[in-house]
């Protein structure tokens, strides 16, 4: 999984009550309350990057203490402070873990390119196109870390273009199938196999919540570039991890007709 480095200084932030600052030797004149974590933090690098901050601490004297409450911010404080790192220049690291909540936070915090050359949505944005987007499990994993800030991830395009990465690899012939994949099948070693399997992408698209699930599939199918039984096949192993009940059936002797019908039936897919 590919990651991005910012920033160089050492991670100086603490916790003391509550409280997230950091050491420094100027005191903090910038207060900012999400739900129930408090920072001291310092007006110079943060309102320089962060729009939404300028226009919130313009209003605010040098003397007051008048915390900033920001509880609508997408992915919370942890969110929140990968963008004050980035602003003080503290090394942090992004993947497709975390980059849909910074992301976000970013975009609330008006973190863009008008504010400040080189801001952190710009970054942000860049390493989603050139290394995320390119990448089948970054890709897959991105669009599952979407399922925490759903409408966010909608507004922003972040699943959208998620889902056209996924689906333009797995309709890639197998030939040119050069990325990392989950398989785990019974009675499959990788090292006595010099071809890729035609369901390679079955196992890594089913970590996804059936809404997701169901839109990816629905638009294979829509392509018919696929045979309808490797698409019965991807719903197999989407059922065989989420759904108890159609394992159950399975184990208890039902026909893989009756199995696959059950399958269907529950992410309301019709047969071909």
């Amino acid at each position: 999984m590919k990651f991005m480095k910012l920033g160089t200084r050492s991670d100086s932030f603490y916790t003391e009550q509550a409280t997230r600052s950091l050491v420094s030797d100027i005191p903090p004149d910038l207060v900012i309350k999400i739900n129930d974590t408090t920072y001291l933090l310092h007006k110079s690098p943060l309102l320089s990057k962060c729009g939404l901050l300028l226009r919130l601490g313009s209003d605010i004297s040098d003397s007051e203490s008048v915390p900033l409450e920001l509880h609508d911010m997408p992915g919370g404080a942890e969110a929140f402070e990968l963008c004050a790192k980035f602003c003080y220049g503290v090394s942090i690291n992004i993947s497709a873990h975390n980059f849909v909540p910074s992301l976000c936070a970013a975009k609330l915090l008006q973190m863009n390119e008008t504010i400040e050359r080189g801001n952190f949505v710009g970054k942000l944005e860049s390493f989603f196109r050139s290394c995320i987007l390119e990448g089948w499990k970054d890709s897959v994993s991105t669009l599952q870390a979407t399922e925490k800030l759903p409408e966010w991830s909608e507004n922003l395009g972040i699943i959208r273009k998620c889902i056209d990465s996924i689906i333009e690899k797995v309709l890639t012939p197998l030939s040119q199938v050069k990325w990392s994949y989950t398989y785990t099948r019974p009675g499959y070693n990788r090292k006595e196999h010099h071809f890729v399997p035609k369901d390679w992408w079955t196992e890594d698209i089913s970590i996804l919540n059936i809404d997701l699930f169901r839109c990816i599939i629905m638009t294979i199918r829509s392509t018919h570039v696929l045979p309808p039984q490797l698409i019965g096949e991807a719903l197999h192993v989407y059922a065989c991890k989420w759904l108890p009940c159609i394992k159950k059936a399975k184990s208890s002797g039902s026909s893989a007709s009756q199995t696959e019908e059950s399958i269907r039936v529950s992410l309301n897919i019709e047969r071909e």
